[in-house]
Formats: C-alpha cells, sequence, structure tokens
C-alpha cells in the first residue's frame, strides 16, 4: 500500500452526484433494499478516473487489475455506515475483487483501516522480505494487514517474486565501481520503486536504503542524485 492521491473528480459526478445521492437516499428511505438500488458509483467515467489515479492498482494491495479483472469500486466509508457518501468522489477507490470482499462493511471510526488517500501507510505497515507487518504498536497497520489480507499466500508469492527480480541488481551496485554503468543501475533500481509499479512498497522498503547508501558513498560528482 502506498500513498495516492485524489485525482479530479470525474465531470459526470460533478453534473449528477447531487441528484444520485437524493435519488438514492430517497429510495433508501422508502424502504428500498440497498442491493437492488442503482450502483451510479460504477459508471464507466467514474470506474475509469479512479483506475487512473491507482495507476491500474489496487488501492490496497498494489496489484496489477486490468491483467487479471475488471476491478472493483471501493467505498472507503461503506454506504452502510454512510449512504450519503454513495457517490462521494473523496469515498471511493479501485480495488481487486480480493481486497474488497474482505475489506466488506467494516468501519469503525475508532480503529479505522488505513486510508492511502488521507494517510501515509509507511506510518503504519513495513516489510520483512515480502511479508507486510504492522510498525511496533500500531493496532490500525495490524488491522488493516488482517482484514484485507495483505498477507494473503499468492501477495507473499508475488511480492517474493518481483524482490528476487531485483535483488541482482543490488548485488551488482555493491560490486561496481562509481561510474557510468553504476549510474544506470542505481537508475533502474530507483524505476522499480515508481508508484505505477506492482508492489512497490514492498520494493522501496528495500531498496530505498540501499540507494541513498549508495549513492551517498559515491564521491563527490558521482552517482549522487
Amino acid at each position: 500500500m502506498i500513498r495516492l492521491a485524489k485525482g479530479q473528480e470525474p465531470n459526470i459526478l460533478v453534473r449528477r452526484g447531487g441528484v444520485w445521492t437524493a435519488e438514492y437516499l430517497r429510495r433508501l428511505d422508502g424502504g428500498g433494499v440497498r442491493r437492488d438500488l442503482p450502483a451510479r458509483y460504477r459508471h464507466p467515467e467514474v470506474k475509469a478516473a479512479l483506475r487512473v489515479e491507482s495507476q491500474d492498482k489496487c488501492i490496497y494491495c498494489e496489484t496489477r487489475i486490468s491483467h487479471a479483472q475488471y476491478g472493483d469500486i471501493d467505498h472507503y466509508v461503506p454506504v452502510s455506515a454512510r449512504p450519503e457518501l454513495v457517490v462521494s468522489w473523496s469515498n471511493l477507490g479501485f480495488t481487486c475483487e480480493r481486497c474488497n470482499n474482505n475489506k466488506g462493511d467494516y468501519w469503525d471510526e475508532r480503529f479505522p483501516l488505513i486510508n492511502p488517500y488521507t494517510e501515509d501507510p509507511s506510518r503504519f505497515l513495513m516489510f520483512a522480505g515480502p511479508i507486510a507487518v504492522q510498525r511496533p504498536g500500531n493496532m490500525r497497520g495490524k488491522l488493516t494487514i488482517e482484514r484485507i489480507g495483505l498477507n494473503r499466500d499468492e501477495l507473499i508469492a508475488q511480492r517474493k517474486e518481483r524482490l528476487e527480480r531485483v535483488l541482482p541488481f543490488m548485488d551488482e551496485v555493491a560490486l561496481m565501481p562509481p561510474g557510468m554503468a553504476r549510474s544506470v543501475l542505481l537508475d533502474i533500481l530507483t524505476k522499480e520503486m515508481g508508484p505505477a509499479v506492482e508492489y512497490s512498497a514492498t520494493i522501496a522498503a528495500h531498496l530505498a536504503p540501499f540507494i541513498r547508501s549508495s549513492a551517498a558513498s559515491a564521491p563527490r560528482g558521482q552517482d549522487r542524485r
């Protein structure tokens, strides 16, 4: 999980969001069942904008979505708790099916799950190899890992595979003298931490300290960023 920036609200929500919310609340008040009401938040413009702002990754587990599934739209605060936020742009996020199903209708104002749009997840989570762990004493980090399932078997396996791809580059940099080739490898490693890359939080947890120390140890004018 990485810190995300909320993109521009889609025009369809700007134009129709208020009407859709009023309609939803009116039908709920009239005895409508939530699952039978129109899911306006799934409008193609809304989903496309959410996909772009998360760079086609699940906002929770960072799995690339489009190559394997259509993707779900999550309400950070579930509509069962706050129905007036059913199409609120700040309350919507793009997720994989597994994370969305695991999260379900969970909501607790005292112990909310980590919100990657308003909080830096690295304050709550860190990584031991491919395994997500809460920072010492951080109950919200622990709760998020357990509720979302951030250590389900397939995620650990995929993070491990990503780490194994970058480790040889780290070994090469460590053994290479300063120069252009070393600088190129450091640039490659830096891109592996980019927000568009799958499991970038896991990679950054291991690469960022290494890159900082590698740049700091280079002679003045070489490899420093």
